[in-house]
């Protein structure tokens, strides 16, 4: 992922790592952008630039979001599996220990 800052004509790389990013979705304030690629859940703190993963501890998966949106502390995703168990998806934010 790349970003440009305000008053640059430059793009910088800002997150690493990334395969095949395909939901990207900012926090009401604009602190942290959540971003869903084909691994799993990470979560860019736009503040410091730290970037790390995100784990709901075994619960479920998190890879194959292909869509991603923030509502209200929660996250939801629409989870593509590659056959008939797709579906949509909610995670809350705290369960992650988002610190927002």
């Amino acid at each position: 992922m790349y970003r440009k800052l305000p008053g640059s004509d430059t793009l910088t790389e800002y997150a690493t790592g990334l395969v095949y990013p395909n939901g990207i979705a900012a926090d009401e304030v604009n602190k942290v952008l959540f971003v869903a690629d084909f691994t799993g859940l990470h979560i860019l703190d736009l503040v410091t630039g730290k970037q790390s993963w995100l784990s709901d501890g075994g619960g479920t998966y998190l890879n194959g979001i292909d869509g991603l949106y923030y509502y209200k502390g929660t996250l939801i995703g629409i989870q593509d599996s590659g056959n008939q168990g797709d579906r949509v998806v909610r995670f809350y934010c705290l369960l992650f220990n988002v610190d927002r």
